[in-house]
């Protein structure tokens, strides 16, 4: 799955929300409270159709990879997925990652 990066004044408008939220993956971790957001609207919608496209295609890799403002959506992305079992790889991101506390990155 790929996530896009900023492409509308409402993305750019949400980046602007900097603040420190707590990661339910990690009481140890923080995550940025706008670029999380971002994940948590279409996390419900991501986790459906993955699981029935790996339910329809068990042989194929799910690979998750943004650019920018999608890049930090694809490392939430690709963390909250694995943690409730789903098998995705992280393979490229750009600009926004998400990976600065060593927790976070042993979770991932």
């Amino acid at each position: 799955m790929a996530f896009r990066g900023v492409e509308t004044l409402s993305n750019f408008l949400g980046l602007l929300n900097i603040l420190p939220s707590d990661n339910p993956l990690c009481s140890d971790c923080q995550v940025v409270k706008g670029l999380y957001n971002f994940w948590k609207d279409v996390a419900p919608q991501v986790d459906g159709e993955v699981r029935r496209l790996q339910r329809d295609f068990p042989f194929y890799q799910t690979v998750t990879i943004g650019h920018s403002l999608g890049g930090a959506i694809a490392t939430y992305a690709a963390a909250e997925l694995r943690s409730r079992g789903i098998r995705t790889d992280l393979v490229c991101l750009s600009i926004f990652q998400e990976l600065k506390r060593k927790k976070w990155i042993k979770i991932y």
